[in-house]
């Protein structure tokens, strides 16, 4: 069997969870200190507990002003951040409770209120929401919260198979179908996004399948293309992507 260090393994190191073997947490995090070539003492456990803390909450906070920034501009941050941008979104996030610099004040901040739900919120939201300036909203039952959503919630589900646009040596275009079955060369475009398109609707459908989708489905499907513009302006093809979904409604 193989197994992984997570954040609830840290959560038992730190004593904010205690349902499962705390010694086997211990156990894994010192593998990971003697990888790092740190001491195995009890100060650098905690301490590498603490950096785990840290990271979580940077991931939460970042994600959280990722989809708060899409929320507030669609057109701009569809796609998620920009590499600008998201250096300035971590930027507040490392500066956070400090002077910050002599020019900028990084921080950005909602007024929308956290609502935490599932067994871990209690210990990462609150430095998240202080982070953000808004406050953090423990409700009744917040550990069983997220499970019963998952119970009652509607499946989505979605694959994306990218098409490569290429050129030979001798000069003709060609195209790549990078599809979860394997990679596929085609020398016609539709013939690629034909391909692309079946592969992508046949891995939603597998996948909604493997969620708990019963009878009849129905996948709908889009074409990005991608694009960019050379430096004298003209716009420059890269290839494109099938996106197909799957939808189901419980209730």
């Amino acid at each position: 069997m193989r197994c992984g260090l997570t954040p609830t393994d840290f959560m038992h190191i730190a004593g904010d969870y205690s349902e499962y073997d705390r010694e086997a947490s211990v156990l894994a995090a010192r593998c990971l200190l003697h990888r790092l070539g740190r001491k195995d003492t009890p100060d650098a456990l905690r301490a590498l507990a603490d950096e785990a803390y840290g990271l979580v909450e940077e991931h939460l906070y970042v994600n959280l002003l990722r989809i708060l920034l899409a929320q507030q501009y669609p057109a701009k941050f569809a796609r998620g951040l920009d590499p600008q941008t998201e250096f300035l979104v971590r930027q507040g996030w490392a500066n956070r409770g400090t002077d910050e610099g002599p020019i900028f004040n990084y921080a950005l901040g909602t007024k929308a209120a956290l609502v935490g739900i599932g067994a871990p919120t209690h210990v990462f939201l609150p430095a998240v929401a202080k982070a953000l300036g808004t406050e953090y909203i423990h409700p009744e039952n917040a550990e069983v919260a997220n499970a019963l959503g998952a119970l009652k919630a509607d499946i989505n589900a979605v694959a994306r198979v990218e098409i490569y646009q290429g050129l030979s040596s001798s000069g003709h275009i060609y195209y790549i179908v990078h599809a979860p079955r394997g990679s596929s060369r085609f020398d016609s475009r539709d013939e690629a996004i034909s391909a692309a398109k079946a592969a992508s609707e046949e891995a939603a459908l597998k996948e909604a399948r493997a969620r708990g989708a019963l009878g009849e489905l129905l996948v709908s499907t889009s074409i990005e293309k991608h694009s960019t513009l050379s430096q004298w302006g003209t716009k420059i093809e890269l290839g494109c992507a099938t996106v197909s979904e799957v939808t189901v409604r419980f209730g």
